[in-house]
């Protein structure tokens, strides 16, 4: 959701650059890209990162898992993990690889799906972000087709699961919590600053 993504962009840094931890087709990190970030994804698919680079919404793709990217440590002002977290069989390694990757001061942005969140909060919150119904439509009945043919696939941990694994990543690598908000009732939105170098 555009909106969404304005929002985690609007939370990014004005310098260094983006690391997009599972970004998938890129729709969390357009917002980034759009304020002119250099945004590196990561995605175990290379499908997803050809679409998130053809849409133009990662600056480079990288296909790797979230744990172990292989990027330079401390070398980039954000990292962020949207929506990996409930569904990565290891999400406390996921953000391990989050704050090694950020820089002194830098930013991790973590969205993951609000404990509210239903097929009917979401298209609610598409219309009133402004999108058009046949688009809401679509992505409607695509989220239900998936369900109906794949139950059971991936199963997503519960929010309060993840936000206690987040609470634990604070505590053991000393991040400093920012701002924690609800985004249109569908997305839980956590900000948080790595240590200053010392």
């Amino acid at each position: 959701m555009e909106a969404v993504a304005a929002a985690i962009g609007s939370r990014i840094p004005s310098e260094g650059s983006v690391v997009d931890l599972g970004a998938g087709t890129g729709l969390a990190s357009q917002g980034c890209v759009a304020r002119g970030r250099l945004v590196v994804g990561v995605d175990s698919s290379e499908h997803m990162l050809e679409r998130a680079v053809a849409a133009g919404r990662i600056s480079r793709a990288l296909c790797a898992d979230a744990t172990a990217t292989g990027l330079p440590t401390a070398g980039f002002g954000a990292v962020v993990c949207a929506n990996i977290l409930h569904l990565h069989p290891h999400p406390a390694r996921v953000l391990d690889e989050a704050v090694r990757l950020v820089r002194p001061g830098g930013v991790l942005v973590v969205t993951t799906p609000s404990p509210r969140v239903s097929l009917a909060a979401v298209a609610r919150a598409e219309r009133e972000c402004g999108t058009p119904w046949a688009r809401v439509a679509r992505g409607w009945m695509g989220r239900v087709g998936v369900a109906l043919m794949a139950p059971g696939a991936v199963r997503p941990a519960p929010t309060a699961a993840v936000v206690r694994q987040v609470g634990e990543a604070i505590s053991r690598h000393g991040l400093s919590p920012a701002a924690v908000s609800e985004l249109y009732g569908v997305q839980t939105l956590m900000v948080m600053h790595s240590p200053a170098a010392p």
